[in-house]
């Protein structure tokens, strides 16, 4: 199955993955070989790996679940752009706490997030597909963007999105994975550069549009950055959080 009907009951999903594998060993494709990939589609991690557990005895090794992200149907039509980064987060934290292969993933946004005018739209991409990849490089089975090749736009094709003309060449990834430790450090990456020329720009957007107000404190200056992610720099007339710590990690520039 490739995305299970949430009107499948879970005892019943579970004991079908439980027979599956076992079939699946039994084949001849043991576990130091062959991952096997459970789709979980609309489900929440936690639940579904408990009742497997609970059927399955914990008998199974290498088996993960496939996780498929996407922040352009349904309710996500309705989020802020700061909204979508924030679910991006939270998906990074499950990723941390399950054994996982992100299956599926585009460029695509919901309407609301596709129409902000915060940044051009050109950088608002760049900056959803690097909070992506930093996300789903934490997945212990890898991940896979939903096509090569699909004619429907750069929001789906992976070779459209890698093209300067698609505005991928702040897009493209990196020659070697960043990792969040090197980001929290203070490595000056380009979007660490993007978003401080940005400065100007953002204070004249709906701050819901972007990010969340930032709490001013008493450390605050003119010139500050937080040091957790990205690296948003703010002023005090544009007090905006970063997305990810929502304020907590802001420092001294």
């Amino acid at each position: 199955c490739n995305e299970p009907s949430s009107e499948v009951p879970l005892e019943k999903l579970c004991q079908y993955y439980d027979r599956a594998i076992s079939t699946i060993r039994c084949a001849g494709m043991p576990a130091d070989r062959v991952a096997v990939i459970l789709p979980i589609f609309q489900r929440k991690a936690s639940e579904v790996s408990g009742a497997f557990l609970e059927r399955s005895g914990g008998r199974h090794e290498n088996c993960c679940w496939d996780m498929h992200y996407y922040y352009c149907f349904d309710w996500w039509n309705k989020k802020s752009y700061g909204d979508t980064l924030r679910g991006i987060e939270t998906n990074r934290e499950e990723l941390n706490n399950f054994p996982a292969c992100v299956g599926e993933w585009s460029l695509a946004l919901g309407r609301r997030s596709h129409n902000c005018r915060c940044l051009p739209a050109k950088e608002l991409r760049a900056i959803f597909w690097k909070a992506q990849r930093v996300a789903y490089n934490e997945a212990s089975h890898g991940w896979f963007f939903w096509n090569w090749k699909d004619q429907a736009s750069a929001d789906w094709d992976w070779r459209l999105a890698y093209t300067a003309e698609e505005g991928s060449t702040a897009c493209a990834p990196p020659p070697a994975p960043l990792k969040i430790a090197e980001l929290a450090a203070g490595f000056e990456t380009p979007e660490k550069k993007l978003l401080k020329r940005k400065v100007a720009h953002v204070k004249h957007t709906r701050p819901d549009d972007i990010l969340p107000k930032h709490r001013a404190g008493p450390s605050m200056s003119n010139a500050e950055t937080c040091s957790c992610y990205l690296g948003m720099v703010v002023n005090e007339s544009s007090l905006t959080s970063c997305w990810r710590c929502n304020g907590s990690a802001w420092s001294q520039k």
